[in-house]
């Protein structure tokens, strides 16, 4: 990943969305998971390390990894510069037909 694993934290409220910025209110609430471990932002270390994923200006189209896996591409955060604690960060889950997508993009545009 790029950074100390030892940043691991567990911390039980942590909230992401996955998908949600074309879905209605009910919809959204369905899509709010509860994050139990994640990595803190490498460049971004608030003292506090509260309840949240930070999403930073320039994260658009990161990845959201769970368990090993890509599950899903940072969308957006409210915020100027970065999120705000009130608003969780909103991603697009990564399903069967992005992944089929993503892998046949990247084929296309490899060097020979």
């Amino acid at each position: 990943m790029g950074f100390d694993s030892s940043a691991l934290l567990n911390e039980p409220e942590v909230r992401v969305v996955l998908g949600a910025h074309q879905a209605s209110r009910a919809e959204k609430e369905q899509q709010i998971f509860k994050v139990m471990r994640y990595f803190p932002h490498p460049q971004f270390a608030r003292p506090s390390k509260e309840n949240d994923i930070m999403l930073l200006k320039g994260d658009s189209g990161g990845p959201l990894i769970c368990a090993d896996r890509y599950s899903g591409i940072v969308s957006f955060g409210k915020g100027k510069r970065c999120g705000r604690r009130d608003m969780p960060g909103v991603y697009t889950r990564l399903t069967e037909k992005y992944i089929d997508w993503i892998k046949d993009t990247i084929s296309l545009h490899r060097d020979p």
